[in-house]
């Protein structure tokens, strides 16, 4: 039988793809680094036993293992849903590029739907989800599936705690395949759960002689039960003026944005993210501080508004070799008006002063509890 060809939307180059066949070569897939260890292992695993009728698929970011279960599945429906913008366009992309396939991605902060599906398979991967973060994860999991549905889990490595917890929380556990990449865990829901965990947590951020914001925050939303110190400098630093129009993009659960408006009534603030939990929980916070000259919006892609804002901030990861940080630049420069202000912060701010100063014309750098600061004036 000829290899179905599955084709994702990583840049092809002939010279510089990889091909994997699976399941005894009747799938082929073409890709430009290979899937990662712990998507393939999955795969290995399919045809699941009973045929499922609905899958749910969690962690996954090409949408691969969705597309050949719906294949090896025939009647099979499968959501694949993403915390994050960017990695639910990935699928969207790879789903269009291969539409044979019946698969419907979905980009969500929680799973709605409880007792509906007959299999649930999650990825982990290192460093992609913290332990509070699989924890919920599992627990929605648990409660998505159907009375004798099957949790498939994978790892890059054993998690020492993961097997236990998963034995305690479906009934039972068993270990289906480990080796030098991944690890294959296998659950199957045995009974409900005897109590369900609430893994929100609040903290208040205050600015010296400024009002404080009280703040929730959910694991997955970057800096989870603490003020992260990057934030706090950055929103110390960064002075607003009355009628400021804020644009905070990266906004996390919206401490920087909201620590600046609870301090200046009369300022308007954009939130961004690409992270649906940060958004619901900006969201949320922003109407737990009593503002009310706010939207939130989710998005992978920044903001086209040019010339609106009048000040801008942004903490931007510390991964992508730059390529983040530059976007979050380059989105300051078009949407400040000008005489607008934008503060970008690092722990090493050199290559952001030198982009600075290459579109604005001038860049200083400020420092605060540790970090850099980095502010310009569009002339």
């Amino acid at each position: 039988m000829r290899a179905m060809i599955i084709r994702i939307t990583d840049p092809l180059d002939a010279f510089a793809s990889i091909s994997e066949t699976f399941l005894e070569s009747r799938y082929d897939v073409i890709s430009r680094s290979g899937l990662h260890p712990t998507e393939t292992h999955l795969i290995k695993a399919l045809p699941l036993s009973p045929a499922p009728a609905s899958l749910l698929v969690l962690g996954n970011r090409t949408g691969v293992l969705g597309m050949i279960a719906s294949r090896v599945h025939p009647e099979l429906k499968v959501i694949a849903s993403s915390l994050d913008l960017y990695h639910h366009h990935a699928i969207e992309r790879n789903l269009a590029r291969n539409p044979f396939t019946s698969v419907t991605a979905r980009c969500e902060p929680d799973i709605p739907e409880r007792d509906h599906f007959d299999a649930v398979c999650l990825q982990i991967s290192k460093g992609s989800l913290s332990d509070e973060l699989i924890l919920d994860q599992l627990q929605q999991a648990h409660q998505a599936l159907k009375r004798g549905g099957a949790c498939l889990v994978t790892a890059e490595e054993k998690i020492p705690w993961l097997m236990e917890h998963m034995k305690k929380s479906f009934g039972t556990c068993s270990l289906r395949g480990s080796d030098q990449t991944s690890t294959l865990l296998i659950s199957r829901k045995k009974q409900d759960l005897k109590k369900t965990r609430d893994y929100r947590a609040e903290f208040t951020m205050t600015i010296p002689n400024g009002r404080g914001a009280l703040l929730a925050t959910r694991p997955g939303v970057f800096a989870h039960r603490r003020v992260d110190e990057g934030a706090q400098a950055l929103a110390e630093t960064a002075a607003t003026l009355p009628g400021d129009i804020i644009l905070d993009l990266g906004c996390g659960c919206g401490s920087v944005g909201i620590s600046l408006a609870v301090n200046q009534p009369s300022a308007e603030v954009v939130f961004i993210d690409s992270h649906s939990r940060a958004t619901a929980i900006t969201e949320e916070n922003c109407k737990a501080n009593g503002l009310t000259r706010f939207r939130v919006i989710l998005s992978d892609e920044g903001l086209s508004d040019e010339n609106r804002f009048t000040l801008f901030v942004g903490n931007p990861p510390y991964y992508s070799h730059d390529k983040i940080s530059d976007f979050f630049i380059r989105t300051a420069f078009q949407t400040l008006k000008p005489g607008g202000r934008a503060y970008i912060v690092a722990k090493n701010a050199t290559r952001n002063a030198e982009l600075m100063q290459s579109l604005f014309g001038n860049a200083e750098i400020l420092h605060r509890r540790g970090y850099q600061i980095t502010k310009s004036i569009k002339r």
